[in-house]
């Protein structure tokens, strides 16, 4: 007796001959999409990595500017505080009058160390306070001030005070207008 194998299972499928033509288109159809499925996710991936330098890029700019901005912040803080101080400066200096005059009237009459005070007043006036050794010295100081008001480089000149010291010396107090 033979023995026959008992198979129930076929090993070889027998198609028919348009199934078989269609798994061939169906196999070149799924290499096909393979490799589309590759080129999309590799230009995915390239796009992406474009994007993201470019991000850098754009994060990194923008760094630079906020620097930028925040520098020019300080400088424009500056700038306006220096103009309100120049408009301080430029009102200020309608209203000052120099002092020059003066103390140039001022030392034709006595120079330190016999012109102990000075001192300016409303109206142009100028206070001073000299001291001298002897009588005489004040007696010159005296004819200098009468000499200055001719002259009309003072006007009004008033002696305040006079005060002669046990020691011999004079303490004498001026006021008077300068003439500009």
């Amino acid at each position: 007796m033979e023995k026959n194998p008992i198979n129930l299972f076929q090993s070889q499928v027998s198609y028919s001959p348009v199934l078989s033509m269609a798994e061939r288109y169906l196999r070149t159809a799924r290499y096909i999409l393979l490799f589309i499925l590759m080129g999309v996710g590799v230009a995915t991936l390239s796009v992406f990595f474009v994007l993201r330098l470019q991000q850098q890029s754009l994060d990194t700019q923008r760094k630079t500017l906020f620097a930028s901005v925040s520098e020019n912040m300080t400088k424009e803080a500056m700038l306006l505080a220096l103009r309100s101080r120049v408009t301080s400066l430029k009102k200020i200096m309608l209203f000052q009058v120099s002092i020059a005059p003066y103390i140039d009237t001022t030392l034709l009459i006595a120079a330190p160390p016999r012109l102990t005070s000075f001192s300016l007043g409303d109206g142009n006036s100028v206070h001073i306070a000299i001291e001298t050794k002897t009588l005489e010295e004040a007696i010159t100081i005296v004819k200098t001030v009468l000499r200055l008001t001719n002259e009309n480089k003072i006007k009004n000149s008033t002696i305040t005070s006079i005060i002669l010291n046990k020691d011999g010396t004079v303490t004498m107090g001026f006021m008077y207008i300068t003439v500009l």
